[in-house]
């Protein structure tokens, strides 16, 4: 065997040096070429091995955020309809006791101005029945005058009766005094204390409001 020379023995080595490496003799004489390899390598390595199980994750994410936002829209819409739906209750029920208010106060103002009007018509009333009660105990009973001044007072009485006006109770019953204004008292024989002997004039109420109080005597202490 021949001995080669040293310069022939280099040249050699070096491709199997570099085969061995792995690197072209480019690379191997090229730090930058080196550099980028050995990132292509790293960026391979980095790849997961199945593109599907590496989708796999955000996916599931995805469709779990999807399912989220309308159960939350629907929570949303739920609570914003139990709030109007509060709402529109608290409004109907304000609103039905404002008519309730409105009505009776409506009924209360018709009755007063009703009231008003008929109070300043008992005084004609009272001139009609005292013309009744002054008459003669002579005088003839089929008098034209006399039935006619009847006659209008009988009218007068039904109109009010028709308006609901009533006349307070006083001969006879017990003093009390919401509906009656004793102007004075008397002794009679066989008559309980605080019972109404006479009646001055007559009360009145309208329903239950009273127009003015019945104008009465009282037996008073033995």
């Amino acid at each position: 065997m021949t001995d080669k020379p040293l310069e022939n023995q280099d040249a050699e080595q070096a491709p199997a040096s570099g085969a061995a490496t792995g690197k072209t003799p480019e690379t191997a004489s090229d730090p930058q070429a080196t550099k980028s390899a050995y990132g292509r390598r790293r960026n391979k390595a980095a790849q997961p091995a199945n593109p599907q199980q590496a989708t796999a994750q955000p996916t599931q994410e995805t469709d779990e955020a999807a399912v989220d936002e309308p159960a939350d829209a629907l929570a949303q819409a739920q609570a914003q309809a139990a709030e109007y739906l509060d709402l529109a209750q608290r409004a109907r029920a304000e609103f039905e006791n404002y008519r309730r208010r409105t009505k009776a106060a409506e009924a209360e103002a018709e009755l007063k101005g009703k009231g008003a009007a008929v109070l300043q018509l008992l005084p004609v009333l009272d001139n009609l029945q005292r013309a009744l009660e002054a008459r003669p105990n002579s005088e003839d009973e089929d008098d034209a005058f006399v039935q006619g001044v009847a006659m209008v007072t009988r009218q007068f009485e039904d109109i009010l009766a028709s308006l609901e006006v009533t006349a307070v109770a006083g001969l006879n019953e017990v003093f009390d005094p919401a509906v009656h204004y004793a102007v004075g008292n008397e002794v009679r024989p066989d008559v309980a204390p605080g019972t109404i002997t006479q009646t001055l004039q007559t009360g009145y109420k309208l329903k239950e409001y009273l127009l003015r109080p019945a104008m009465v005597l009282v037996q008073g202490e033995a």
